[in-house]
């Protein structure tokens, strides 16, 4: 074999790993340095659900405690999302499903399977019809018509796919190079709307902008910070798939935390998610296409919406592209080639390209609950990994289907970990229902999310010890290393 055919041969190795569930080694990641890893973190979080989450914040009755509170939530969201799902998938180069097969089994995975399915696809293709509804009222006010043109509105959502294709196809290495643009001009249009909103109303005004009494969720400022503070969490816990699919590109462990908590959660949710909520405030409407054009002008409010409604493109070219990765743990679809998997994920979209306001109605409002999905599954991956298992898993046994490997547990299914996570989904619903802004008198000091992540941590050890490790389940007793001695070839499969 010559060293060209070598070279061809790791190139499609390296390859495959990117496009699906190989691990991926540290030279073949693609983040090196700490500033691109930031900025794809940014454009990624920067999309139109930063400005639409913006334009909610002043509901809880008070804009400044809506933006204070927004953001220290993210982050408390953030740090233990990027701990349980970021590190392991950082340090093997595996997919978060994967990692979570060493506390809930390689079948039981199944459940944070689903919600991350449910997570990527669905933000794709409400993304999609956000940047479809967003040019269809920018074509309204350009020809100021009285209504959208609601055919333009599937013509571009269905563009919007065909580009996410064209882009997700080529790997993660195109939208790396893409998001270095972007995203600082996300961030060049948001200084610019907040320089705008500062010339035309000055900060006095600006600061003390809140909506109407009679529409605030509560005048009570205390429960009006919590519900801000859950907002964030919400968001950060919703990042437990995302984040794990993409810190298995860095390449040093160094630049995990800091890129995720800084462009998630500060530049990309946080700082974009405070200008909406003060122009929100402000304008009067919490939809950005409004106020953005209002503040603007003729001129530059369409020039600015037209790149924030392109920018998502980076958006729901990430979401497919992790989707696509772990969509391969059914495996029927892991003989099919990338750019299939691609379509089949996409397909949908035409259907949602002609429901565009469908979507948003219905859709939107289901995935208040996305948060949810993963509180306690947060909890258990953090103290399986971080904690019982000292950050060492087994990788052989990651990838085994079989009794013969140590994360089996009953049939493939950790059912104590299952158990766990749809008891805190359940709790969770009990102290703070999203969708009706019901809550116990204790959310008020306490949140429901970051409780819950506790709870099922906490619990989960309990059972380990008392549980797992006496019948001998899960490999706690044994060392996490990557043997081979009771595990044969033929066992190990993807």
């Amino acid at each position: 074999m010559t060293d060209s055919d070598s070279s061809a041969i790791q190139a499609r190795v390296a390859r495959e790993a990117l496009d699906g569930r190989l691990p991926i080694l540290s030279g073949e990641r693609i983040y090196r340095r700490f500033g691109s890893f930031l900025w794809t973190c940014t454009s990624f979080s920067a999309a139109t659900w930063a400005f639409l989450i913006g334009g909610s914040l002043p509901s809880v009755g008070n804009t400044v405690i809506g933006i204070l509170g927004y953001l220290c939530g993210v982050i408390l969201g953030l740090v233990p999302v990027v701990l349980a799902s970021g590190l392991p998938s950082y340090r093997y180069g595996i997919d978060p499903i994967d990692a979570a097969k060493a506390s809930f089994g390689v079948n039981g995975a199944i459940l944070p399977l689903l919600g991350a399915l449910a997570t990527m696809i669905g933000w794709t293709y409400v993304v999609v019809a956000l940047t479809a509804r967003g040019a269809a009222g920018l074509l309204r006010v350009v020809q100021q018509s009285q209504h959208p043109n609601e055919t333009f509105a599937s013509v571009v959502a269905l563009g919007t796919l065909v580009m996410v294709w064209v882009v997700a196809r080529r790997g993660p290495s195109l939208f790396q190079r893409l998001s270095q643009y972007t995203a600082p001009g996300q961030l060049i249009v948001t200084v610019t709307l907040l320089g705008l909103l500062v010339y035309r109303f000055h900060w006095p005004v600006l600061w003390t902008s809140n909506v109407a009494p009679e529409t605030a969720l509560t005048q009570d400022h205390g429960l009006g910070f919590a519900y801000a503070v859950e907002f964030g969490v919400a968001n950060g816990m919703t990042w437990w798939p995302i984040v794990g699919g993409l810190t298995r590109l860095v390449e040093r462990r160094r630049h995990l935390l800091g890129p995720c908590v800084i462009g998630i959660g500060v530049l990309g949710a946080a700082f974009i998610s405070a200008v909406s909520a003060i122009g929100a405030a402000r304008v009067g409407s919490p939809d950005p296409t409004v106020w953005l054009l209002a503040l603007g002008g003729p001129l530059l409010g369409p020039a600015m919406l037209t790149f924030v409604l392109a920018a998502n493109l980076i958006t729901m070219v990430i979401l497919t592209y992790l989707a696509g990765v772990t969509v391969q743990q059914l495996r029927p679809l892991t003989r099919i080639p990338w750019d299939v998997i691609l379509i089949l994920l996409l397909a949908p979209g035409i259907y949602v390209a002609f429901r565009t306001t469908w979507v948003l109605d219905v859709v939107m409002n289901w995935m208040l609950y996305n948060g949810v999905m993963f509180v306690g599954i947060t909890g258990i991956t953090l103290v399986d990994y971080l904690v019982l298992r000292r950050q060492r898993l087994s990788m052989v046994d990651l990838f085994t289907r079989s009794p013969a490997g140590r994360y089996w547990y009953w049939g493939g299914v950790n059912w104590i970990a299952v158990g766990v996570a749809l008891i805190a989904m359940v709790v969770y619903i009990l102290m703070y229902d999203p969708s009706t802004y019901r809550a116990v008198w204790m959310f008020r000091y306490l949140g429901a999310g970051i409780p819950m992540v506790l709870f099922a941590g906490g619990a989960y050890f309990l059972l380990v010890h008392f549980v797992l490790r006496p019948m001998d389940k899960g490999g706690y007793g044994a060392p996490q290393v990557n043997h081979t001695t009771s595990v044969s070839l033929r066992d190990v499969s993807l």
